[in-house]
């Protein structure tokens, strides 16, 4: 059955829980870190047909501070698709970088202050930002943080 997002392939936060995935959270002690579901937005994508491409990186357990140090996640520092002599930072850097370079048609983040929406301009993309109440939080790392997407 085809959903309306039916072949489209998108990126994740690595914050999101996934069955078919480690769920490391940035984090080298999660690295081997698995759940038996699919965080809600995971599943609802799915349901509507969109394929996950990758899991990306971010910074460890979604803190936006320390995002210019190397080791703020056990990935490394994330770079823009543009010039790779700048850092994307904030902790949804993986969510920008796959989509500013064009490998994948959307990518879900999070955002717990406003590291996202400074870093945005960086790799030449657009967020969308939604309220706490529109979606479900069940299976994210931090509670605190806000929906976003690319």
């Amino acid at each position: 059955m085809r959903g309306p997002l039916h072949g489209i392939f998108y990126g994740a936060k690595d914050l999101l829980a996934t069955i078919d995935a480690p769920t490391t959270w940035g984090a080298a002690p999660y690295r081997k870190q698995h759940f038996d579901v699919d965080a809600t937005v995971i599943k609802r994508l799915h349901d509507a047909g969109s394929v996950l491409l990758a899991k990306l990186a971010m910074v460890e357990l979604a803190d936006g501070f320390g995002y210019d140090e190397a080791n703020a996640s056990f990935t490394g520092l994330g770079r823009t698709p543009w010039n790779r002599a700048y850092r994307s930072g904030g902790s949804s850097s993986g969510s920008g970088e796959a989509v500013g370079a064009g490998l994948v048609g959307f990518a879900i983040g999070s955002e717990t202050s406003t590291a996202s929406g400074v870093r945005t301009d960086f790799t030449r993309c657009v967020r969308s930002l939604r309220d706490r109440g529109r979606f479900a939080y069940r299976c994210a790392a931090n509670r605190r943080a806000r929906r976003i997407s690319w």
